[in-house]
């Protein structure tokens, strides 16, 4: 099922996209899709801070893998 992912500050200027859509099924999977279509950006993500949502709910990092 195709997903929104939405992209804000820093990260969505280095993309140069605010929406994207994918087949994921976790924030895991999310951050996957977004370093194999942008090989850059896992050395721009390496020395930053994300905070990762799905709807209004701030995952915690033990909650990444699970389905979203």
């Amino acid at each position: 099922m195709l997903r929104k992912i939405k992209l804000y500050g820093p990260l969505d200027k280095f993309i140069g996209k605010r929406v994207l859509q994918a087949d994921i099924r976790s924030a895991a999977e999310d951050v996957r899709f977004l370093v194999a279509n942008f090989p850059a950006l896992e050395q721009h993500m390496a020395d930053q801070h994300y905070r990762v949502s799905v709807g209004e709910y701030d995952l915690t990092l033990d909650e990444l893998h699970t389905p979203a």
